[in-house]
């Protein structure tokens, strides 16, 4: 049983790993991707104000327009603040308001994905 659930936990590793590179390929290849994550994030806190965006510099530089513009779509109760942020991939947006936080980083979403499958083998195995 330890033996399955180790071999469980490194082929979900393997894939998560391969899933990471093809998505960072992916955004390599089309950077507008994160728009729509954005506009994903902001269908959820369309009645949020103070509404701070943290990206990439470059998605801040490139897309700052677009997003302003996915904000009066959305008819945002108010503007956002783009935040240039290092500590973001080229994919990754964290939006922030005063009582809610939306973490739409690679790395958040890939541990998501890796914990949801580890608790699904361990409960179908019980």
């Amino acid at each position: 049983m330890r033996y399955e659930s180790a071999l469980a936990e490194d082929l979900v590793s393997v894939a998560i790993h391969a899933a990471e590179h093809l998505i960072c390929r992916e955004i390599k290849e089309d950077p507008s991707i994160v728009l729509r994550r954005i506009e994903a994030g902001l269908v959820l806190l369309r009645r949020e104000r103070g509404l701070k965006l943290h990206v990439n510099p470059d998605v801040a530089g490139r897309f700052s327009r677009d997003i302003q513009s996915i904000a009066r779509k959305r008819s945002l109760d108010s503007s956002i603040e783009i935040i240039a942020d290092e500590s973001m991939g080229p994919g990754d947006c964290v939006l922030v308001s005063p009582d809610v936080r939306i973490d739409m980083t690679l790395v958040e979403g890939l541990r998501i994905i890796h914990r949801h499958f580890l608790n699904r083998e361990f409960t179908e195995r019980s």
